[in-house]
């Protein structure tokens, strides 16, 4: 939120991985991880939010898969 994405990628990474169940830290994970340039990483985090929780962020994960799909050149 605040432009500090590379120094949060790590800490959200480990957020992720220590609580798979929590779709907020894949949904962020996978938000970073598209600010970064790495698309195709992103959308492994952010399905996997859409999977705990569709709706999570009053739709915003769908919103950030979809961001994703289009930077990995995937637009259909």
């Amino acid at each position: 939120a605040h432009g500090s994405v590379a120094r949060a990628l790590p800490h959200l990474e480990r957020a992720a991985a220590g609580e798979p169940d929590v779709a907020e830290w894949s949904y962020r994970l996978g938000q970073a991880l598209t600010s970064r340039g790495r698309p195709r990483e992103a959308l492994v985090a952010l399905e996997r939010a859409a999977a705990l929780d569709e709706e999570h962020a009053y739709g915003g994960v769908q919103l950030a898969l979809a961001a994703a799909r289009e930077a990995a050149g995937d637009v259909e």
